[in-house]
């Protein structure tokens, strides 16, 4: 971007906003102030019930993930509402048992540099563990260190109404949130019925960021000293959860040109990454 400034002056700050990172970056003599880390929070499902935090991963022969936003009410009545992971129930060609270890489910990444420090929403959980008092399929929530509701921190028989708040605080440096279902026992989970379900409704995720944006600069405005004419001066900058607004001053005073942004509070990177 560009300034044509009336009178010599010297050389201009920039400051740059970002959505979740703020940085000030100070450019009089090129030194740099340090950047203020954020938090922001991802709302999983908009309101069309379209949910772009999670994604399928693992398994999806034995395990059938489903991340559209299911209504707790339907014509019929209740029915546990959400995303829901389950195991699949026999289908021509596959065999009526899931081996031990098969796993999958839906997945919510942190984008790079971000931790994830709470969930919070409904859910319901039944498995064979928590319903019958045997080992078989295992259902539940899970960061990158193991288990943090049912699955395999304990059997769950929940299947609502209504279905249970939930509260949870991940492992220190967390950076991913499963829903997931897993046979647990070695000689295999039967696929009869739905024995392994997990639902998760109005869920939301607060993603902690600690990691200073990336911000660069070019032009003539940055030599230090006096400059008269036209002055050029170009900003740029990224970060993993994304660039909400950028912003330009001359001297301090109010923005002289700033950009702003697209963003997605369903997302979990938010805004454009540069």
């Amino acid at each position: 971007m560009s300034d044509h400034a009336p009178r010599a002056t010297p050389a201009a700050r920039v400051r740059a906003a970002f959505s979740f990172t703020i940085i000030v970056l100070a450019l009089l003599t090129g030194g740099a102030v340090p950047a203020r880390a954020g938090t922001y929070t991802v709302s999983v499902c908009d309101a069309s019930g379209s949910n772009r935090a999670f994604a399928p991963f693992g398994d999806g022969v034995y395990v059938a993930a489903e991340p559209g936003c299911r209504p707790q009410f339907t014509g019929t009545g209740y029915q546990s509402g959400g995303m829901r992971v389950r195991n699949s129930v026999n289908a021509p060609g596959v065999g009526a048992t899931a081996p031990l270890f098969a796993n999958g489910g839906l997945r919510a990444q942190a984008p790079a540099g971000t931790t994830i420090t709470r969930v919070r929403g409904s859910a319901a959980s039944y498995d064979d563990m928590g319903s019958t008092f045997t080992d078989g399929w295992r259902a539940g929530i899970a960061d990158d260190i193991g288990s943090l509701w049912c699955g395999l921190r304990q059997g769950c028989s929940w299947s609502g109404p209504p279905m249970l708040g939930v509260d949870l605080t991940p492992s220190p440096g967390a950076t991913r949130i499963d829903l997931f279902v897993t046979c647990a026992v070695w000689t295999g989970c039967s696929r009869d019925r739905l024995r392994g379900v997990v639902n998760f409704d109005g869920a939301t995720l607060d993603v902690s960021d600690a990691v200073a944006p990336q911000v660069s600069a070019a032009g003539n405005s940055w030599s230090g000293g006096w400059a008269s004419g036209a002055i050029t001066a170009a900003v740029g900058a990224t970060d993993a959860a994304g660039v909400r607004r950028t912003w330009f001053t001359i001297d301090g005073g109010g923005a002289q040109q700033q950009s702003q942004f697209p963003c997605d509070p369903y997302a979990m990177a938010p805004c454009p990454a540069d």
